[in-house]
């Protein structure tokens, strides 16, 4: 799925949006 790592940072940047409600995000 990831042809390029843009893509791996914007999974990456999703996943954090969506914890961001529910838990701190520091492993960022």
């Amino acid at each position: 799925m990831a042809k390029r790592s843009s893509d791996g940072v914007f999974m990456l940047r999703l996943l954090r949006r969506l914890s961001s409600p529910f838990q701190p995000v520091s492993f960022f």
